[in-house]
């Protein structure tokens, strides 16, 4: 796994993952340790790249009601300025470059479906080196990568 964990590091992960906001003293008396200890522990996970405590945006509340998956086939040599060039968009949330069916998987956020149409043709298809897109129109989130835990 790379850095040890343990179950009272995963405990104050678990808490801080329902409530950012968590107080150090809180977060101590529901894990049954100190709060010098849990001070101490959210900066060793923090030192060590573990977790990053920040504000975690829900994007339909700001009125972006339309959220699509992507999936790309580009031409090898065309890659990493495709992600990049996607990864400056505004719209534009997530890239990924991945190995199978898709060079880059990229998750869009829009207001509307009104502003699909108008993306895909003034912002991907002029980027050289794109050979095809599957969208994939989200329709439910069921388990966002925020609430992810590792199993014990």
């Amino acid at each position: 796994m790379g850095h040890a964990v343990d179950d009272v590091d995963w405990e104050i992960i678990s808490l801080l993952q329902v409530d950012g906001r968590t107080t150090n003293v809180g977060i101590a008396r529901r894990v049954g340790v100190t709060e010098g200890t849990v001070r101490n522990r959210i900066e060793r996970l923090r030192r060590q790249g573990i977790i990053a405590v920040q504000a975690a945006v829900r994007p339909e509340k700001l009125g972006f009601q339309t959220r699509v998956l992507m999936g790309l086939n580009v031409q090898w040599d065309k890659v990493a300025e495709t992600a990049r060039r996607l990864s400056n968009r505004p719209e534009v949330r997530t890239v990924i470059s991945t190995l199978g069916p898709y060079n880059l998987i990229v998750e869009a956020l829009f207001s509307s479906n009104d502003e699909l149409g108008p993306f895909f043709t003034r912002e991907i298809a002029p980027i050289p080196g794109i050979e095809h897109v599957d969208t994939f129109h989200v329709l439910e989130t069921i388990k966002d990568g925020g609430d992810w835990t590792v199993p014990s």
